[in-house]
């Protein structure tokens, strides 16, 4: 998912400012500011981007494992994420 923002943030031509696409958590800035905001990338689909984000770092840094129905939710919702983020870069 981190990479197709990144590759939908390049389709739109937005160039980053002090390295914030080397973050997770600057790839999500710039993705709500350069395409949810403006209404160019839909605003649930964006939310599942930052779910994953919390379940990604819940699993590689919490004790507790991840929730299968949980963990299948973010498949589910990542495979979304980057139809949508496919089907913007393909358009002109």
């Amino acid at each position: 998912m981190y990479d197709a923002v990144r590759a939908c943030l390049v389709w739109a031509d937005v160039k980053p400012e002090r390295g914030e696409f080397k973050t997770h958590q600057g790839i999500t800035v710039a993705l709500g500011l350069h395409l949810v905001k403006p209404g160019i990338f839909p605003v649930d689909t964006s939310k599942a981007f930052q779910r994953a984000q919390f379940t990604r770092q819940v699993a590689d840094y919490d004790v507790t494992p991840v929730p299968l129905a949980e963990a299948a939710r973010s498949v589910h919702e990542a495979e979304n994420f980057v139809a949508a983020a496919s089907a913007l870069v393909a358009t002109p």
